[in-house]
């Protein structure tokens, strides 16, 4: 796609037989150093009568940068197999890769063909199947589907796989030349957004944006699990084991959410940087209590213990300390006030009232 340039590479590895007929190749590219390109469906022309349909719970990738081929496991609502569908396929604005298939049959004309009147959606990276609800009503195949600007798909012609007529027994002859298109000129426009089949082509129409149901899904899906890890390093997505799943952080980054999907980007720096300054914060707090509640404990443990109520000379000496005391004038209870020096041993003063025994008999 780059080079314009064809070349001859060989289909080594698509498939258990390595070929293939009516099915579809799609180009995404999203995703790789040269895109890629997914292919799907179709019948296995190994077979006598043509009638070995290749199932699509596993779709083939080819990545042209190296010439490797990868098999990959399909989940969701997977549809039966089909050959002469047609793809279309956009980028959205999550970083997924959105591919419509629609129509199709499985080799028989009539009113068994009518439920294949239906569009599917294979959404990359997840490799989920979502199949897009409407009454099935015109059935055809061999027609081609293009994507046309903003979310409008483009289908065009097509045989209609309602027809009982075979007439001389040429499958695609008879039809196109006996039933009339229900669409007219043979063109129709889907609308990926809403889902729904449009009256008409919108030329100025608005980007694509993802339907509520992918957008849905990829907001809650489980981690997408890669046949290769080489395919999920193509896609840009962290592989998960198969034996273990995880939640739409997704296999690393899913793409599709506006959380989870670009969760590849990382977290924006404005939340890191609040992030810091709200622990410091915290820290800090944390910090001045701590201080001031061990300046308390100290001060507690630095007061000195309550004082016992004493009375007479003692208290008079407790509050006067050790400095010497100098005689005063007057009398104290009697007895002259004597200075008491420092180094000697405090002397019994004798009160007014001589003590009296107390009769043990007395309670």
């Amino acid at each position: 796609m780059t080079t314009k340039i064809f070349s001859n590479s060989s289909a080594s590895g698509y498939s258990f037989n390595e070929t293939a007929e009516k099915g579809a190749m799609h180009y995404v590219s999203s995703f790789g150093p040269d895109g890629l390109f997914v292919v799907l469906g179709g019948d296995s022309a190994w077979h006598p009568d043509y009638t070995t349909l290749t199932h699509l719970d596993t779709i083939s990738i080819y990545d042209p940068s190296t010439k490797q081929w990868f098999n990959q496991t399909t989940i969701g609502d997977i549809p039966i197999p089909r050959k002469e569908f047609c793809l279309a396929g956009i980028e959205s604005n999550n970083g997924t890769y959105e591919i419509f298939m629609y129509a199709g049959w499985d080799g028989r004309l009539g009113l068994t063909a009518v439920p294949y009147d239906e569009i599917y959606i294979l959404t990359l990276p997840a490799f989920n199947w979502i199949k897009v609800h409407y009454p099935p009503q015109h059935p055809r195949h061999a027609l081609t589907c293009n994507a046309v600007g903003g979310s409008q798909i483009l289908t065009i012609g097509g045989l209609d796989t309602n027809s009982e007529h075979i007439g001389d027994g040429l499958t695609y002859i008879s039809p196109f030349n006996t039933s009339a298109d229900p669409f007219a000129q043979g063109l129709a426009i889907f609308d990926m957004t809403a889902l729904k089949f449009a009256n008409q082509y919108t030329a100025k129409a608005s980007p694509y944006v993802q339907s509520d149901v992918v957008r849905k899904y990829y907001e809650t899906r489980p981690a997408t699990k890669f046949n290769s890890p080489g395919l999920a390093k193509l896609l840009g997505v962290t592989p998960v084991s198969n034996a273990t799943t995880s939640s739409a952080t997704n296999s690393s980054s899913s793409p599709g959410s506006t959380d989870s999907s670009n969760a590849s980007k990382g977290t924006p720096a404005g939340a890191i940087a609040g992030g810091i300054v709200g622990g410091l914060a915290v820290l800090a707090l944390l910090g001045a209590l701590i201080f001031f509640a061990r300046k308390r404990r100290r001060l507690r443990e630095s007061e000195p213990p309550s004082s016992v109520e004493v009375s007479g000379e003692s208290k008079r000496q407790q509050q006067q300390g050790p400095q010497e005391m100098h005689q005063m004038p007057g009398e104290m209870g009697g007895i002259p006030v004597a200075e008491l020096g420092a180094p000697r041993s405090p002397v019994e003063l004798r009160g007014e009232h001589d003590a009296v025994e107390l009769n043990g008999s007395a309670r």
